[in-house]
């Protein structure tokens, strides 16, 4: 009978049941271990698997192993508790417990001296959990764990603590000793137990969402009484759902997931999922692919389950709406050649004995040659001109070419918006609604007739040839055809106005502007982008956003929105990449996707809605010439410029599907990367500032679309950053600064040698002309005397009195050249009366009474200091300037005029002469105003020359003292 009674529950299943399709998580594709004890999820999304030999982090791209922290071996990870504070613990069999806090990858610490052979931890709240150890049980107080019973239950190698549930106040244990099993129940705020059931072997505890709690015993499911429960007392009874469990199903553990329902595991017989409300039952068992030895589930915040199976690794269940279709109502299907959308959106699928329509009973045919369905009936071609349908009703093919070839159909026939017939191949046949049909030669096969929006048809041959029809008098003519090289259509469908979607043999989806006499290709779509592949059998629009693309290795959802493109890889969420030949829809809105061994899938775009769960998104490595480099880190040198980032986005819905758009902007470039892979990797990057972007795109739009950005800079080597370019010019500023110090400092002591020299010179010239004044002047004078007293004692007659007055007057003439001489030399004056005088003095000298007179004034002079330097240079100044008009300027009167005004000396000297022209003058710079010039340089002094022909001349210097 127990035969019997496990082919009932198999057959019960049956019924409920459905091809699952799992993802399959071992060693061979990253796990750490085989051997996984425990599956948990840490703060931002991500899996941990708990195994015998480590810790594996699992973001829904790539795993993180860990098996050591320093050279200390982690070993078996028992269970693991997600804090409050969003770190994790693990509970290790060696009794280390290790955190991983919550945005790290890496294990922080080990902690040493706690429980040892721990089993589980039991969460009772956000800082209260409960651990299990084969040394019995723990409770965390004041950051500690202290025993929980008052009495010693676990001492001894044939005496542990196995099993544990916890309701509200109470701890239900289960304990083994001395070869028997029993069931303890004890007060956790007290310590102490309040009751006991002995031999009562249980394989597992589970509590429901109620906080009941039920064993899995050898005589099948037990649930205690939840108001004994209460009370600290433990009575067994039968669930409350014993009714809903299948007969003679031996379970060995139990799981309630979020939504109430119950899981019942056997590690032979696999899995069966109980809807406690409808009472509907789905067999998970390993003849659908689950493995063998499923011990434990766990259900995510997507709602994904996971099946641990010791020693073989964990399988996910994965989430689907894309289903095999083999059956239509309780009839199942065998192959299926052709399927199409009927002129009124149902579903038809032609196997080899019949015509299946959605809704309606099969119309059986025995006859393969029909092709289509329309008007309510199943057509063929009955000869080369003839179509006639299963009611022996025929249609004449009018022929619009010449040429009298057999026709080969294509097997995708369309509707257009009136309700006619569109047969491809290689003619053109319409068959209008009023049962007439005309065709046309193509130039070779064409998988499908397109209609456009203004009654136009359109056939994209395999040829490369494009050819354009319409109706002219209720007759099917061609308007225009031409040829785009290398296009290699496949298939093609109306998008709006003129353009197309393409499906090319080896060019994907091409997005096309096509007229009578050209096409442009505006978008394109690869495997690059996305797709699954690069040869797109079949499309079909599902609305003015998604297409679907049937592909040499599946079907694509593809969706448009704006500038933004979503390809969602349907058939791979079930590793199923078998090329899709043809796709139709019903009235629902479902798609069908028939294969090449002739199965049909079904994919319903609408229904499939996740959980209210919002993933995390962050940057998780950034690694820098090879080395990683902390995330918060944003400013790096010049020869930090190879880049390696790694982003993460926990979601474990058709994870192979999200899309990572990578941008990184610079001040003058920019890059970009779109795509499922994580890695974006840039290298070479010049200095300065960017911006990364990534944008996580999730399939399907079952999430919004998360954008991540980090910002740094590169900085450029120090001989380019403004401060070592500001110290470069600084330094070569004042390089030249002081080499042309020290040029004119080299100048000025040329000149001030020059100077020191000439003032020599002006000294021993005063001082010669001293001696000629004082000294020869002196003698001259005396002889001048001796003569004059000579000439008194003497008697001349009148000759010699005139020859002595004549040597006299030679005498008196030899005195006055001689006090001229003393006097051009360096008036003697100007260094016993000073300035003003002597130049008073040397005014007078040089004027001559009716030929030229210059008039002196001095004003305001009386507080005047000069030095002797000073006054010489002025002196030889005015010297210079008297001379000047005495000698150019032609006139017989000037001006001389000094003046003194705060801490200024202001010199005048004006003539009404002839002038000159000044350009002329600064042209012919002669030696005695290039003098000038330096000596009032000299003197810090400045020149003013006015002049002009026939306006005199006037100079005004200003010389500070």
């Amino acid at each position: 009978m127990k035969w019997f009674a496990s082919l009932l529950f198999l057959l019960s299943c049956f019924f409920c049941g459905a091809q699952q399709y799992y993802e399959t998580f071992t060693p061979a594709n990253g796990l750490v271990d085989a051997r996984v004890n425990k599956l948990i999820q840490d703060a931002n999304g991500r899996i941990l698997f708990l195994t015998r030999d480590g810790i594996s982090i699992y973001d829904g791209q790539r795993f993180i192993n860990h098996t050591k922290i320093g050279n200390t071996p982690i070993s078996i990870v028992e269970d693991a508790l997600l804090m409050a504070d969003g770190n994790i613990r693990l509970a290790t069999f060696s009794g280390n417990w290790i955190t991983i806090k919550k945005n790290s990858d890496q294990p922080d610490t080990v902690l040493q001296k706690n429980i040892p052979e721990t089993s589980s931890v039991i969460p009772i709240s956000d800082n209260e959990y409960l651990v299990v150890s084969n040394y019995g049980l723990y409770i965390n107080k004041n950051a500690s764990l202290v025993p929980l019973l008052n009495n010693n239950y676990s001492v001894g190698k044939q005496k542990f603590i196995d099993h544990v549930a916890i309701s509200k106040n109470t701890v239900v244990f289960n304990y083994f000793s001395d070869n028997r099993n029993s069931v303890y129940s004890c007060d956790k705020t007290k310590g102490t137990i309040t009751d006991s059931l002995l031999d009562v072997p249980t394989y597992s505890m589970a509590t429901d969402n109620k906080d009941n709690i039920f064993f899995c015993t050898p005589s099948g499911i037990k649930q205690l009484n939840a108001s004994y429960l209460q009370k600290g007392k433990l009575k067994i009874e039968d669930p409350w759902f014993q009714k809903l469990l299948p007969p003679s199903f031996q379970v060995s553990k139990l799981f309630f997931d979020r939504q109430g329902n119950i899981w019942l595991i056997n590690s032979l017989d696999g899995c069966c999922k109980i809807n406690l409300t409808t009472g509907e039952k789905i067999m998970f068992s390993p003849k659908d692919g689950l493995f063998t030895g499923t011990t434990s589930i766990y259900q995510d915040h997507e709602n994904n389950f996971w099946f641990i199976a010791k020693g073989k690794g964990v399988q996910k269940l994965v989430q689907t709406n894309f289903e095999l279709f083999d059956k239509v109502g309780d009839n199942s299907m065998g192959a299926v050649s052709t399927i199409l959308t009927s002129e009124d959106n149902n579903l038809v699928l032609f196997t080899e004995k019949d015509i299946v329509v959605a809704g309606e009973p099969a119309i059986r045919l025995n006859d393969p040659a029909y092709i289509s369905y329309w008007q309510n009936s199943s057509w063929k071609f009955s000869s080369a001109n003839t179509l006639s349908n299963n009611l022996k009703k025929e249609i004449i093919i009018t022929d619009n070419t010449p040429a009298k070839i057999q026709h080969f159909p294509s097997p995708n026939i369309t509707m257009d918006k009136k309700g006619n017939m569109l047969i491809a191949g290689n003619h053109f046949v319409l068959v209008q609604k009023n049962a007439t049909a005309q065709r046309i030669a193509l130039p070779y096969f064409a998988d499908n007739i397109v209609a456009d929006d203004n009654n136009n048809y359109w056939a994209f041959c395999r040829s490369n040839d494009i050819l354009k029809f319409n109706i002219q008098d209720n007759k099917l003519k061609k308007v225009s055809s031409f040829i785009y090289p290398q296009l290699e259509a496949r298939f093609a469908v109306h998008w709006n106005k003129d353009t197309f979607l393409i499906a090319s043999r080896s060019n994907g989806l091409l997005l096309a502007k096509v007229n009578e006499k050209s096409l442009s290709i505006i978008g394109q779509l690869t495997r690059g982008q996305g797709l699954s592949n690069d040869f797109v059998e079949t499309l079909l629009r599902i609305d003015d956003d998604r297409i679907a693309a049937g592909t040499a290795a599946g079907l694509d959802i593809i969706t448009f929105a704006g500038n933004d493109t979503l390809i969602e890889n349907i058939s791979a969420r079930i590793n199923h990449f078998e090329p899709i030949l043809q796709l139709a829809r019903d009235s629902k809105g479902n798609i069908y996707a028939r294969t090449e061994n002739h199965q049909v899938f079904k994919y319903d775009p609408n229904t499939f809605i996740p959980s209210a769960y919002q993933p995390q998104a962050w940057l998780n490595q950034l690694a820098i010439n090879g080395e990683i480099i902390p995330i918060t880190k944003n400013s790096f040198t010049h020869i930090q410029n190879n880049f390696h980032f790694t982003v993460s986005s926990p979601s474990f819905i058709n994870s192979r599907s999200i899309n990572f758009l990578f941008e990184l902007k610079g001040e003058n470039s920019s890059w970009q990367q779109s795509g499922n892979k994580v890695d974006f990797e840039i290298n070479n990057l010049e200095p300065g500032k960017y911006e990364l972007s990534i944008t996580i795109k999730y399939p399907g739009r079952i999430y919004k679309d998360k954008t991540i950005t980090y910002g740094f800079t590169i900085n450029p080597p120090f001989w380019k950053t403004w401060w070592f370019i500001s110290i470069l010019t600084i330094v070569f500023i004042l390089s030249i600064y002081l080499i042309v110090r020290s040029y004119l400092q080299r100048q000025l002591q040329k000149k001030k040698i020059i100077m020191e020299k000439e003032l020599a010179i002006e000294q021993e010239r005063t001082r010669m002309a001293r001696e000629l004044h004082d000294g020869l002047g002196s003698m001259l004078s005396g002889v001048k005397h001796s003569f004059t007293a000579m000439q008194k004692q003497m008697n001349l007659d009148e000759e010699q009195e005139n020859k002595f007055q004549y040597n006299i007057g030679k005498l008196n003439e030899s005195i006055i050249e001689l006090r001229d001489i003393s006097h051009s030399m360096a008036s003697e004056s100007l260094l016993k009366y000073g300035l003003e005088n002597s130049l008073r003095d040397y005014c007078n000298n040089i004027s001559q009474p009716g030929e030229f007179n210059i008039s002196f004034e001095a004003l305001h002079t009386s507080n005047m200091h000069l030095s002797e330097e000073q006054s010489f240079h002025i002196f030889r100044i005015i010297q210079e300037l008297i001379q000047n008009v005495i000698k150019h300027s032609g006139t017989s009167q000037a001006i001389l005029q000094l003046s003194y005004n705060h801490n200024r000396l202001y010199i005048t000297v004006e003539d009404n002469g002839k002038g000159f022209s000044m350009d002329e003058a600064k042209r012919k710079k002669g030696i005695g105003l290039k003098n000038i010039e330096s000596r009032i340089k000299t003197l810090k002094g400045k020149m003013d020359l006015r002049t002009a022909p026939n306006e005199g001349t006037s100079v005004l210097i200003e010389i500070p003292c």
